[in-house]
């Protein structure tokens, strides 16, 4: 799944990885759908305080979490 937003794969070792594209080198990996949604949500907020981002991180993680779950929904579907 690309594009926009976060996109993720799920890797012959049993593994989902996720990256927030928008973010270069904002990424993780978990053996889970929902365990990738809690570490994509940690690595945001990791990345936005590293660069020193001043957003309302709640608003932003919630947009990008229901990003997240959106095109996995998708992409677990097989759509």
């Amino acid at each position: 799944m690309k594009g926009r937003g976060v996109h993720d794969t799920n890797r012959e070792d049993g593994y989902y990885v996720g990256e927030v594209i928008e973010l270069p080198g904002c990424f993780t990996q978990a053996r889970s759908v929902e365990e990738l949604m809690k570490r994509i949500k940690e690595a945001i907020a990791l990345y936005l305080k590293e660069v020193g981002e001043e957003v309302n991180s709640d608003l932003y993680l919630q947009r990008k979490l229901l990003n997240l779950f959106q095109k996995l929904v998708l992409y677990l579907s097989g759509r």
